[in-house]
């Protein structure tokens, strides 16, 4: 067998590996965390009226990350986030704020800061990462392959 990948093994390995091409639908987001309706409300008038949603956010949040981070959480898919979540923001626009969304015993007020849908590189995005990968592994195997033989056919003295 030869040291460098073919495309059909490259093929092979993108075919049984579907889930390291593929990213989960998402949603960049901002939450501010409180106890009561009231204080949703309130935090959501603070914004309508010029507070940035981070400040807002360090203000009201009980969440100890998201004061630190203004609310900012960043990517997460869709399908990790409570039903109650994921619902709201099927229902916003990127850069909308959400009406007080209850979720157990607490209140989330949402800002969308962008929305990616679920997709899998094509293989002919990866392709040559991927037999690049594949033939250092070959190589790499075909090295210890070697080495092992070697051992066992060497003849080694040790003198003292």
């Amino acid at each position: 067998p030869g040291l460098c990948a073919t495309r059909a093994e490259a093929e092979e390995y993108y075919e049984s590996h579907q889930e390291q091409f593929s990213s989960p639908a998402a949603v960049n987001m901002g939450a501010i965390v409180v106890r009561a309706e009231g204080i949703a409300r309130n935090a959501i008038e603070r914004i309508e009226d010029g507070q940035e949603f981070e400040n807002a956010a360090r203000q009201f949040t009980i969440d100890p990350e998201g004061r630190y981070c203004g609310g900012m959480l960043g990517w997460i898919a869709t399908a990790s986030l409570p039903p109650e979540l994921a619902a709201a923001f099927e229902e916003m626009e990127v850069g909308e704020l959400s009406e007080p969304v209850a979720v157990g015993p607490l209140w989330y007020v949402l800002k969308l800061f962008g929305r990616r849908a679920a997709r899998t590189t094509p293989f002919a995005e990866v392709a040559e990462d991927i037999r690049r990968e594949l033939t250092v592994s070959k190589q790499a195997a075909a090295l210890t392959e070697w080495i092992t033989e070697a051992r066992e056919r060497a003849d080694i003295e040790i003198l003292l």
